[in-house]
């Protein structure tokens, strides 16, 4: 588990050294709605980092997120437009009490929407997940009241250190 920007970015730039050497095109696949303060992790981080970025591969912000109802239609666009990209995808998630608050990097796909048993397919080459709330029998109304300030704080230490190791537009 990541709790500051520094370590963030550092694991951030340790994963993406190889694709970025390898010239692949770097996605940044933000899931999640805003209808759901604890699921708007992703759209938030996208939306921060369409703003405070150049970066021109950032797909899932507040306005156009990418959501269970459309998740397949609009990663279909993608391995459309790109051959073999490199997937940062980034979700919110829930996890230990201790742990809430926590940005996880990790080598590998997310399964969006696990915790409602949607067959929704994996996607990522790198998970990034920000763990909003407690898992528990409730997971969907967990979800619901996650805490405003402490989603916009995730997503604001994940926009900065995406924006720190993102290559260079060209």
């Amino acid at each position: 588990m990541l709790d500051t920007t520094h370590t963030l970015t550092d694991s951030l730039r340790a994963h993406l050294t190889a694709p970025i050497r390898a010239g692949r095109e770097i996605l940044v696949v933000c899931i999640g709605t805003d209808r759901s303060t604890g699921d708007s992790f992703g759209p938030f981080t996208g939306s921060l980092l369409r703003s405070s970025s150049q970066y021109p591969y950032i797909y899932g912000t507040l306005l156009y997120p990418i959501h269970r109802q459309n998740f397949v239609r609009e990663t279909a666009c993608l391995y459309d437009r790109f051959t073999d990209p490199y997937i940062i995808a980034v979700d919110a998630s829930l996890g230990d009490r201790d742990r809430i608050g926590s940005i996880r990097v990790r080598s590998g796909s997310i399964r969006p929407a696990a915790a409602f048993t949607d067959d929704l397919p994996a996607i990522g080459d790198l998970a990034v997940t920000g763990i909003v709330g407690e898992c528990g029998p409730y997971d969907y109304h967990t979800l619901q009241s996650a805490r405003l300030g402490l989603v916009s704080h995730m997503a604001s230490q994940l926009a900065t250190a995406l924006s720190a190791v993102l290559p260079a537009p060209t």
